[in-house]
C-alpha cells in the first residue's frame, strides 16, 4: 500500500487537511477552557472524516477506512476510560477523529498520543504543583504582614489533564507526516 501526504495531493486533500487542523484547533481549545470536548463537535468530525475518506478513496474501501478508524480508535481508548484514566469525550474525539486516517494510522496516532500524553502529563504536574508552592509562599507573606490575609493564587484552569490536546497532536502528527513512525 502507498503511504500518502494529505498535502501532497490535489488542492481538495490540502482544504481537508485545513478543515482537519481546524476541527483538532476547536478540540484543544475546548479541552483547555472547559475540560470537555462536545458531542456536536465530535459528531462533525466523525461525519466530515468519513466523508472525506469516501472522497479520497472509492466508495467502499473509504468507509472501510473511516469505519476501520473508529472501531480502533474506540478499541484503544476505551479501557482507559473504564479504568476513569480519560473521559468519554477524549475517547469519542479520538474515534471520530480516526475516520480521516484509518485503522493503521490510528495505531501510530495512538502510541504518538500516548507519549506526548506522558510528557503533557509531566508538564502539567510540575505546573501544579509550582501553583501550590506559590500559595504557600504568598499565604505565608500574607500572614507575616497582616495586609492581604492568606490567600491563594488562581490554579490552572480545572484540575483535569486535557487530554484531548495530546491526542489532537498524535492525530495531526500522523496526519500530515504517515508512516514516519515505521521510519524510525
Amino acid at each position: 500500500m502507498q503511504s500518502w501526504s494529505v498535502f501532497a495531493g490535489p488542492a481538495q486533500s490540502a482544504v481537508a487537511g485545513a478543515a482537519f487542523v481546524l476541527l483538532l484547533g476547536a478540540v484543544c481549545v475546548s479541552d483547555l477552557r472547559t475540560r470537555r470536548i462536545p458531542n456536536k463537535l465530535v459528531l462533525v468530525i466523525a461525519v466530515l472524516g468519513t466523508l472525506y475518506s469516501v472522497a479520497a478513496l472509492p466508495v467502499l474501501p473509504g468507509l472501510a477506512k473511516a469505519l476501520g478508524g473508529l472501531a480502533v480508535g474506540l478499541a484503544l481508548w476505551f479501557p482507559f476510560y473504564v479504568l476513569r484514566m480519560l473521559g468519554a469525550g477524549d475517547v469519542k474525539f479520538f474515534a471520530a477523529a480516526s475516520t480521516w486516517i484509518g485503522a493503521s494510522a490510528a495505531l501510530q496516532a495512538a502510541l504518538l498520543s500516548a507519549l506526548l500524553g506522558g510528557a503533557l502529563a509531566i508538564l502539567w504536574l510540575a505546573g501544579r504543583a509550582g501553583w501550590q508552592l506559590l500559595g504557600r509562599q504568598r499565604a505565608a507573606h500574607a500572614a507575616r504582614t497582616q495586609a492581604l490575609g492568606p490567600t491563594e493564587p488562581a490554579a490552572p484552569a480545572g484540575g483535569k489533564l486535557p487530554y484531548g490536546v495530546a491526542m489532537a497532536a498524535g492525530l495531526a502528527l500522523v496526519f500530515w507526516f504517515p508512516g514516519f513512525l515505521r521510519a524510525a
